[in-house]
């Protein structure tokens, strides 16, 4: 009898246990804002909500490098990501709800200015980069995060060059700002391609370094 009674306690204990889902999030202002102490965030505000909806499961937030989260949305389940951008290669493996919201992000060309005599010819129309052509020069090396969704275009691009001289891949936290610290001793890039609200961010916080050394 006491045999069966365990069995029976530890059935129901199972039985009782909730789903955990897993929500990985970054550093990825004014869109993710993560410290220490908080976090917040206009996607961080749509994850809480989400968790506060999503009350029969477990929820289970860890602050990850982005690199790492694509791998696991992959291979696990219940991994999820607020604000993660659609594309075509992520469709093959991931979900996506419909869009909570528009979010306004612009995509640019971070460039010392030691590197800019490399990028004049292929400038055009206000501003605009020919990046494919640039990369084809193989005079300049761009730095890109690995497993970051620049959009399909950009993404078609920089697929083509993976693995070749001129394109850096970097994975890890904070990406972004590794790359201007690079850049800001001079080290293996010309340059990167960064969100305006990420770089927002980045200007705030490297004013005296960036207004001297880079063009934007």
């Amino acid at each position: 009898m006491k045999i069966l009674l365990i069995f029976l306690l530890t059935v129901s204990t199972l039985l009782s246990k909730k789903i955990e889902v897993n929500w990985h999030v970054a550093k990825f202002p004014p869109f993710m804002n993560i410290d220490d102490s908080y976090k917040d965030g206009i996607c961080i505000d749509a994850m809480n909500t989400a968790i506060n909806k999503l009350t029969k499961y477990e929820h289970k937030v860890s602050v990850m490098p982005f690199s790492r989260t694509m791998e696991e949305m992959k291979v696990l389940d219940l991994v999820c990501f607020p604000c993660l951008l659609k594309n075509s290669d992520r469709k093959e493996d991931m979900y996506f709800s419909k869009s909570f919201t528009a979010l306004a992000m612009k995509l640019g060309l971070v460039v010392k200015i030691k590197s800019v005599k490399k990028i004049k010819q292929y400038i055009y129309d206000d501003n605009f980069i020919d990046l494919e052509k640039l990369l084809d020069s193989n005079v300049f090396k761009l730095g890109i995060a690995s497993g970051r969704s620049y959009g399909n275009k950009v993404d078609s691009i920089i697929k083509q060059y993976i693995g070749k001289k001129n394109l850096y891949n970097r994975s890890g936290r904070d990406i972004s700002e590794g790359f201007m610290q690079m850049m800001i001793v001079n080290r293996d890039i010309d340059g990167t391609i960064i969100y305006n609200t990420k770089l927002d961010s980045l200007l705030n916080k490297y004013k005296k370094e960036l207004k001297k050394d880079f063009v934007f």
